[in-house]
């Protein structure tokens, strides 16, 4: 079983974007999990209780809205922060995602150099970070 007090959760679909953010993550210090569909972060959620669930929204079983919304709801699960990582970028997609059940909103491309940092920030209570993990 990893570590929960560093685990971050990447769902994404992508393998070269999942790829790149475990790297990150990892070269940062944090264990990393990955998947690539929103069902399956329900189920490794439940399990590992990650404290971090960074989540792409164009998945293919489930969306990461849809899981999002699960997370939510779930008493057990819905603390842990979810921070969508996407490609919509339109105006009013930022508020919307994070009316969905998402926290923190990072669009893509990520910023290599900042990225991790951006996570760390969403291990902080949420009474002092902000929705972009600043």
């Amino acid at each position: 079983m990893s570590s929960k007090n560093d685990l971050v959760l990447v769902v994404e679909d992508n393998k070269a974007s999942s790829d790149l953010m475990t790297y990150l993550l990892r070269a940062a210090g944090h264990t990393v999990m990955t998947c690539t569909d929103g069902a399956d972060a329900i189920a490794i959620a439940g399990q590992e209780r990650p404290r971090v669930i960074v989540m792409d929204l164009q998945l293919e079983r489930m969306s990461g809205l849809e899981a999002a919304a699960v997370l939510a709801a779930d008493p057990k699960l819905k603390a842990i922060p979810r921070i969508a990582v996407t490609a919509y970028a339109m105006v009013g997609d930022r508020d919307r995602v994070l009316k969905a059940g998402f926290q923190g909103y990072i669009a893509k491309p990520i910023e290599p150099t900042t990225f991790a940092a951006q996570i760390k920030a969403f291990f902080l209570p949420a009474a002092v970070r902000s929705p972009d993990g600043s």
